[in-house]
């Protein structure tokens, strides 16, 4: 690896002397070259283990070569299926051949070709077996040898290379199948190489699934070879799919008896190979369910895709309790446009029962999903897929004792979402006011403490706006009573309330108005407005008002500002904004014609005159009510 760098020396004498230059140059162009004075053991480890592209191709080539040894394998057998007569100089006849031929297991037939192959093959093998004993020498020869990827490299690949020397070791059988057990070593390197971004499960659940292949693929290969000097005459021959179907049968505890090895040889090697399964495949089942169970304690994860064609919103707080989880999905999902909306819980606790009954709502369970970790951290933001969320809700808790601590975990949070996903819109609340000012990078920023004071200031100038603020920011619904919505009346708002001394009821009156929201509407595009184009404001919201229940409140031009209430002099347009309380949307609201038998004709000018003379009747006494909003505006 080679740097060049320029240094620019300017009257530094100490500077010169450190570089090696004399003279008082401005200016020396120094050549710097790293990793020269580096053993030959440094660099095979840089190369093989430490550098990224070089590991991971050194890796995958010999995790390659390991599965094309194995196929050559099977496809050597599979073209020489009856060992017996093509056997290494063995020249007896099939009717003279005694069983068991212990011969067979020494020699096989093997083309020129599959030679050639597994001798490449091999030799790449030892090469990377060298490297790696030398990369990892600490003085104990000996205990290198013996480790488990050496060992199985000299009885796969030493055969191969030694019949280099003699023409007859060509022919000696070499138990290739095992360099599976070799390709999942290198499958478990790639795994664990650290740019590589699988899960701890992933990982547990890759290596069992390698071990389970592996353990099948070698019981395949051992139990077909070992069979191939029986005689099975009037049996089924031991052929690979038999010998998988037998592997499959037997592991999976059916048993079903149709196929059974003969050979005492194949029976002690079926026993060793179910000893096996046993003691392994049950620990590595433990460390996955352990694992599963440590996921489950810290919460899911978003996926990549889901995260690019669906849309969600990540809740990031230091302790999510009972009463803001309520609050946030209600208010949330109380919108339309927001009911495909997927909430992602970031939070470093894990949450109590009630929480967890809370979450599995059926109207919350298949959109909210709890992830356990912190802002703080980038592994946890890219589990929460923060760089894709539509925005991102930085909430702190109200009943905390130390108010400023909260606040500085939240100014953490927010730096750290900020610096990790700029992009995306940030929604802080702080409790201090104080602290407003830290958190100003973010899109919105509320105050509890600045807000709450604001409100009960607003209370000495208008009173009651803390309550008519408080119902404008809350969602409220209740059961259905005819044909508006109100609350039921076993709400704890009538709990104490007494019929006999409430005759208006106007607890129901008031729970009926609090279940309003405020809603806005294109006039030409409005239920309640399209047929008052070309009225005056106070004619049409007397009008929508005696006939659908709305109050109008305010209206907005084309071009032009928002105005509340602007009296009977604006005209409303077609292309007009207006602004109106109501219980539900108009888009949920279905209006119905009701025909009154006592109903005059329509083309009797009688009735025309009398409906117009009434509603110019309750018109002006609606004026008086203007003209006094317009004093007190004054």
């Amino acid at each position: 690896m080679k740097l060049f760098l320029r240094f620019y020396a300017v009257k530094n004498p100490t500077f010169l002397v450190k570089t090696g230059k004399l003279g008082n140059r401005a200016e020396e162009e120094v050549r710097i070259q790293f990793y020269t004075h580096v053993s030959a053991k440094e660099k095979l480890d840089y190369i093989w283990n430490r550098n990224f592209k070089t590991a991971f191709f050194v890796r995958a080539t010999l995790l390659l070569l390991k599965l094309l040894s194995c196929v050559v394998y099977v496809a050597n057998f599979v073209e020489f299926e009856t060992p017996i007569t093509h056997c290494y100089k063995c020249n007896d006849s099939p009717g003279n051949v005694t069983y068991p031929t212990y011969s067979a297991l020494l020699w096989v037939e093997r083309s020129l070709f599959f030679y050639v192959v597994e001798v490449c093959v091999a030799a790449l093998s030892i090469g990377d077996t060298i490297v790696l004993i030398i990369c990892e020498f600490r003085g104990n020869i000996v205990e290198q040898i013996l480790s488990y990827r050496v060992f199985l490299e000299l009885i796969v690949s030493v055969p191969f290379i030694a019949s280099l020397c003699h023409p007859l070791f060509r022919y000696l059988y070499v138990p290739s199948f095992l360099n599976c057990w070799l390709a999942k070593v290198f499958i478990s390197k790639i795994l664990y190489m650290e740019p590589i971004a699988f899960s701890s499960m992933q990982r547990l659940l890759m290596k069992l699934t390698t071990f389970i292949t592996c353990l099948a693929f070698t019981c395949m290969c051992g139990i077909h070879y070992l069979e191939r000097i029986q005689d099975r005459t009037g049996e089924e021959e031991f052929s690979f799919f038999n010998s998988f179907w037998f592997v499959i049968v037997t592991f999976s505890t059916v048993g079903y008896g149709d196929m059974t090895p003969i050979g005492w040889i194949s029976k002690l090697f079926v026993i060793f190979t179910i000893g096996l399964a046993l003691i392994f495949i049950p620990v590595q089942l433990e460390a996955l369910s352990f694992a599963w169970g440590e996921k489950q304690k810290l919460g899911g994860s978003y996926g990549h895709r889901r995260a690019e064609k669906e849309c969600h919103v990540v809740l990031c707080t230091s302790n999510i309790t009972e009463d803001i989880l309520n609050e946030f999905m209600n208010e949330f999902y109380a919108y339309p446009k927001l009911q495909n909306y997927y909430v992602i819980l970031l939070c470093p606790l894990e949450f109590d029962g009630k929480i967890n009954a809370m979450l599995e709502n059926p109207s919350w369970s298949q959109r909210v999903i709890y992830i356990q970790g912190s802002a703080l951290k980038v592994s946890d933001l890219i589990r929460a897929k923060v760089h894709y969320a539509e925005c991102c809700f930085i909430f702190s808790s109200r009943n905390v004792k130390d108010r400023r601590r909260e606040d500085e975990a939240t100014i953490l949070r927010t730096w750290a979402i900020k610096d990790f996903a700029s992009h995306v819109p940030l929604y802080v609340q702080v409790l201090q006011p104080e602290h407003k000012q830290l958190v100003m990078s973010a899109n919105y920023v509320i105050c509890e403490d600045e807000l709450k004071y604001a409100i009960l200031a607003s209370n000495c100038v208008c009173p009651a706006m803390s309550t008519y603020i408080s119902l404008l920011v809350h969602t409220l619904q209740g059961s259905k009573s005819g044909t508006v919505y109100a609350l039921d009346e076993n709400h704890p708002l009538f709990s104490n309330r007494n019929p006999a001394e409430n005759n208006d009821q106007w607890e129901l009156q008031y729970a009926r108005s609090t279940a309003q929201e405020i809603y806005d509407k294109t006039v030409e595009k409005s239920k309640f407005f399209k047929e008052y184009v070309g009225f005056s404001f106070m004619e049409a919201a007397f009008l929508a008002h005696r006939k659908y229940g709305c109050m109008t409140i305010g209206i907005k031009p084309t071009e032009g500002q928002l105005m509340l209430n602007p009296g009977p002099h604006h005209i409303i347009k077609a292309t007009d904004t207006i602004y109106y309380f109501y219980t539900t949307s108009e888009d949920e609201t279905e209006i119905s014609v009701v025909k009154n038998e006592n109903e005059a004709p329509k083309d009797d000018p009688e009735s025309n005159n009398n409906r117009g003379s009434q509603f110019f009747s309750k018109l002006q006494q609606a004026i008086p009510l203007q003209q006094s909003r317009n004093s007190f505006s004054g």
